[in-house]
């Protein structure tokens, strides 16, 4: 599924665009802050070089089809400030993607998380033919747990755990996750309703051409 390139989503206090060379500070900044990395596994931070950031960004949207590659975005206020980065993930054989939503810490509790994933989530419902979205918080993430059930993800059930690859054991840990799930139908159905309060401010732009 292409994914056309830029997309630019805006919220009531935020919007979400298109990562820029200009944001390489804050993202080594977000990467490296242990209190947002170690529910990733990262109990440290993941300290990157601004040439190695560089060459991520200047290779990204190349090709916009989520069946091969995820589609980062960049969170920032109504005035281009950074607060965090999103992602819509590769999506799966069943054309399932994961949404992510990381923030620095100076912006958690004021619920910029929880507008950046309604946009995500309205946007991916209303533009592309995805027929269900999923978010794996860890379990000791209780904030994100609560973000992803307001929004009216499901939980599995289940727990599942994440083992570092060899090559990132020196940094990385084990940790465990709860996969949660929001078919389409369930996200008509609230905006259909009463319930439909975390979706109704949304007022995400059309996707324009680069």
């Amino acid at each position: 599924m292409i994914v056309p390139h830029p997309v630019v989503l805006r919220g009531p206090r935020i919007q979400l665009r298109p990562v820029q060379r200009t944001d390489i500070a804050q993202l080594r900044k977000l990467w490296a802050n242990r209190h947002v990395m170690s529910h990733l596994g990262y109990p440290k931070g993941i300290r990157l070089s601004k040439e190695k950031v560089a060459a991520w960004v200047s290779g990204l949207y190349r090709d916009c089809d989520l069946a091969v590659n995820p589609y980062p975005i960049v969170v920032t206020d109504h005035g281009d400030h950074f607060l965090g980065e999103a992602c819509i993930g590769q999506m799966s054989r069943e054309g399932v993607s994961t949404l992510e939503v990381k923030l620095l810490p100076e912006h958690w509790g004021k619920g910029y998380g929880r507008e950046a994933l309604a946009l995500l989530v309205h946007y991916c419902f209303t533009h592309l033919r995805i027929p269900a979205l999923q978010a794996t918080p860890a379990v000791t993430n209780l904030r994100a747990i609560r973000m992803v059930e307001a929004l009216g993800f499901e939980p599995s059930g289940e727990t599942y755990d994440w083992v570092p690859p060899r090559a990132l054991r020196k940094t990385a840990v084990p940790y465990q996750y709860t996969l949660f799930t929001l078919p389409r139908a369930r996200y008509a159905e609230r905006s259909a309703t009463s319930q439909s309060r975390p979706f109704s401010a949304i007022q995400a732009t059309a996707p324009t051409a680069p």
